[in-house]
């Protein structure tokens, strides 16, 4: 009897060696974690078995991409980020790419275009990101609204937390607007951005950016020559400038007309704004959209102002008056 005792013994142990022998040869496969901030139990698991990841290397002022190329991950939130997955039967590498949110990159910028409606999608930050102002031009062509949205749950109104703001403009009937973006920020550049807007027959809209333009304190102005020479201008302050700035430096061949201007093809259109108005000499304005005049008399008409030489009327007629000249705007 003891000796069967001790053959049973036996032959529990071995099969228990076994399992164990076979639990250790089977098949399992790497979890490999490209960044020092992932942390996982094992490096090694079986397929079909559970798989638990967490990074909590986390920073308010960061803003975090996770993925991978070989499985479809959960993703949640407990004091960090967690990870679950079941293992399938290859190699798992999980990756992270991580970006400053106080890093502001003024010429990031989204254009989506849907159905019926257009969106410009920004990011910022709190604590001294920017702040979107819109000016729509046209207002019966296209309305807008904006949205903001953090990127992170829970990190509403904490400094640094990154978020985007997304900007939608719906049709309203069919034509064409320009609208400005105005970027400002205690920290970051502050910048206006124009858009050329067209709203279709069908109310579908769609949006092209114009220019540009940093309106830091100390930016340049434009700079006129008369047959190379620089005279003095005081520029508007309107959309019709801004575009010229946009298209400049340019080149034009002028024209006498009507013993009071001189008149020259810009090449291109640009944003108009007619009213009547009477000139001065020196009153620099733009005529049908694509046409700029300078004085030396007076003449009213419907003209869009963009600026004015600061020199005598004597002074004017001397330039202008004693034949076709060129200009240049730099």
């Amino acid at each position: 009897m003891k000796r069967f005792v001790l053959i049973i013994a036996g032959v529990l142990m071995s099969i228990m060696l076994m399992a164990c022998a076979g639990e250790e040869n089977a098949v399992k496969y790497r979890l490999i974690l490209n960044d020092s901030g992932f942390e996982s139990q094992k490096s090694m698991y079986a397929p079909g078995e559970q798989v638990m990841v967490r990074y909590d290397i986390v920073a308010t002022d960061t803003d975090y991409r996770f993925y991978s190329s070989d499985v479809d991950f959960k993703q949640d939130y407990d004091n960090g980020y967690v990870f679950t997955f079941v293992m399938p039967d290859h190699d798992v590498t999980l990756n992270v790419e991580s970006r400053n949110s106080m890093e502001y990159d003024p010429n990031a910028y989204v254009a989506q275009t849907e159905a019926g409606t257009a969106k410009l999608s920004f990011d910022s930050f709190d604590g001294g990101g920017p702040e979107f102002n819109v000016i729509v031009e046209d207002e019966s062509i296209v309305e807008y609204m904006k949205d903001v949205s953090y990127k992170k749950a829970g990190h509403e109104q904490l400094d640094g937390a990154g978020k985007e703001i997304v900007i939608i403009f719906t049709g309203k009937k069919p034509g064409q607007t320009n609208v400005t973006v105005e970027e400002r920020s205690p920290i970051a550049d502050n910048l206006d951005r124009r858009y050329k807007v067209t709203v279709d027959d069908n109310l579908n809209v769609s949006i092209e950016e114009i220019s540009v333009k940093d309106i830091n304190e100390g930016s340049e102005d434009l700079t006129l020559y008369i047959n190379d020479e620089e005279v003095p201008v005081t520029w508007e302050n309107n959309p019709s400038v801004e575009e010229l700035k946009a298209i400049s430096p340019l080149t034009i061949s002028m024209s006498m007309y009507g013993g009071f201007e001189q008149v020259g093809q810009i090449g291109s259109s640009i944003t108009r704004d007619d009213t009547e108005i009477t000139t001065e000499p020196g009153d620099i304005v733009l005529y049908s959209g694509n046409q700029i005049v300078i004085f030396y008399g007076k003449n009213t008409w419907a003209y869009t102002r963009l600026g004015h030489v600061d020199m005598t009327k004597e002074e004017m007629t001397a330039l202008l008056g004693k034949g076709n000249v060129e200009i240049s705007i730099e």
